[in-house]
């Protein structure tokens, strides 16, 4: 499809116009085409909110540190929660000279039996390593997320994880 060109007034888009500097507008009026072409907005006059905000950290749901915990160890767990939004703040600490361990950030369902959806973080990089993610999630009644060792460690590997949830919109 050809691009369609229509006609406007000089009463449009002033702010615009000023900006680009064409003063008087053309005779016939301006031309602008319904091909949409990407643009970077700078020197805008309306007002963008942006807000970047840590999340705030209360009493985690945690373990604590374990040492050498086996597959499928419960690592941090949020119990069962009331149905709603949340906002969730997971911090991952291993400590691996393998750098092959890895844990399931899960969600739970209400009989808390099954996953609903599972996620893997690994610590490939070797020794030490911290993973922090966010993520805003919405749970049914009686669901929870929860933190479990993915492997079986051995002797002398730390690891811990940490869970921070508060209500979001």
């Amino acid at each position: 499809m050809a691009p369609f060109l229509s006609k406007i007034t000089g009463t449009f888009f002033t702010s615009l116009i000023n900006r680009l500097g064409v003063r008087p507008p053309p005779p016939d009026a301006f031309e602008l085409s319904n091909v949409v072409t990407p643009v970077s907005l700078v020197d805008v006059d309306t007002t963008l909110p942006v807000s970047l905000v840590s999340p705030l950290l209360g009493t985690p749901f945690t373990a604590g540190v374990q040492i050498a915990p086996v597959a499928g160890a419960v690592l941090a767990d949020t119990l069962a929660q009331v149905a709603g939004n949340y906002t969730c703040f997971i911090e991952l600490a291993f400590v691996d000279p393998g750098g092959q361990s890895y844990c399931d950030v899960q969600r739970r369902n209400a009989a808390n039996a099954a996953n609903i959806w599972e996620l893997e973080f690994y610590n490939a990089t070797g020794y030490a390593t911290n993973i922090s993610r966010s993520f805003r999630v919405t749970l049914d009644t009686n669901e929870r997320i929860r933190v479990v060792s993915g492997i079986n460690f051995t002797a002398g590997f730390r690891v811990q994880a940490s869970i921070w949830l508060s209500a979001s919109a």
